[in-house]
């Protein structure tokens, strides 16, 4: 079901290939368990060594990297361990064993993404990956509780044996429906990533005061004081903040300053990240929305503002001023 509904979209192509592996894995696994297969060959246990890096390239391409069939090789230890799975211990503990490395290199690469991803982009609440850290911490703890299980099959009933696999496999189902869940509610955001780093977004090169490229950024304050003076009026007079999912290159687009030096300036004088920098600048839009009075709803002033959704807003607001819109507006009333 999860390959039917995400196949029509292409930045999802990896995910499908993860969930077909599922399939695959489930079908083979139940051929063997009724005995139908299992006197020709054993085939399962080289799926375990698959999943951590279907899991880490399927991420991969969440984030926009591009991934083509030079990444197969990742995939080459599950037909090297292919002649061996009549030792299927031993194929399991090297397979939990390689999906814990895969484990830690996707972490790695979500922690990498959500650091970078405030400096860039005013949509990093809709693109937080802290579901996916949790998801796949969970996910890998249950792997490694699979593997003792497994090897200790011969020293334990068989109804703890199933009652065993029906946990592990209820825990998966829920996740894979929690990962197809949330990539469909984050679509818009996740296609918006990849197109910016396919390049459809051109890099600017910044122009100094003289009107001369200037090609290095040059770390002095003074200087970073005047980037950000000029860049917080245009922004303020043209309401560029207003852009629905801004990110730095557009606003180096915008401004013909240099991205590297946009965000420089906004670390140095605002002492905020960029998504911190352009959210609280709506913010105070709608607060002053709010103030004047007027039937508008939370949501319209959102909008207005340049919040891509009510849930958005909602949290920016509440971590910006420690109270909810609603409250705020009627400690106004009150």
């Amino acid at each position: 079901m999860g390959i039917l509904i995400l196949q029509s979209y292409r930045h999802y192509r990896q995910i499908c290939l993860l969930l077909l592996l599922v399939v695959v894995s489930a079908t083979f696994n139940l051929l063997e368990e009724l005995n139908i297969t299992r006197e020709l060959y054993l085939v399962t246990p080289i799926f375990i060594i698959g999943f951590g890096p279907a899991i880490y390239l399927a991420i991969a391409e969440i984030l926009g990297d591009k991934i083509g069939w030079s990444s197969a090789w990742h995939f080459l230890p599950m037909l090297i361990a292919l002649p061996f799975t009549f030792y299927p211990e031993i194929v399991i503990a090297v397979g939990t064993l390689w999906r814990l490395i895969y484990a830690v290199l996707s972490l790695n690469k979500l922690f990498t993404f959500q650091k970078e991803i405030v400096k860039q982009r005013s949509d990093s609440y809709e693109l937080s990956m802290n579901w996916m850290v949790w998801s796949l911490s969970i996910m890998t703890f249950v792997s490694m509780l699979n593997l003792v299980r497994l090897n200790m099959q011969p020293l334990i009933s068989h109804t703890v044996n199933l009652v065993g696999q029906g946990i592990s496999t209820s825990i998966s189902l829920f996740f894979i429906g929690l990962f197809i869940y949330q990539l469909i509610h984050k679509k818009e955001a996740f296609s918006s990533l990849l197109t910016e780093k396919k390049g459809d977004i051109s890099e600017y090169t910044a122009v100094s005061e003289s009107g001369q490229n200037n090609s290095e950024a040059i770390d002095d304050t003074a200087h970073f004081q005047k980037i950000f003076e000029y860049l917080a009026n245009e922004i303020h007079i043209k309401q560029w903040y207003k852009t629905p999912r801004l990110t730095l290159n557009n606003l180096s687009e915008l401004s013909g300053l240099q991205s590297r030096d946009i965000s420089r300036a906004i670390n140095i004088v605002a002492q905020k990240n960029f998504n911190d920098y352009i959210n609280q600048l709506r913010l105070v839009d709608v607060v002053q929305q709010i103030e004047k009075g007027g039937d508008d709803s939370f949501l319209d002033l959102a909008i207005n503002a340049g919040f891509n959704s009510k849930s958005t807003f909602n949290q920016a607001f509440k971590r910006q001023y420690s109270m909810t819109p609603a409250e705020y507006r009627n400690g106004l009333a009150i």
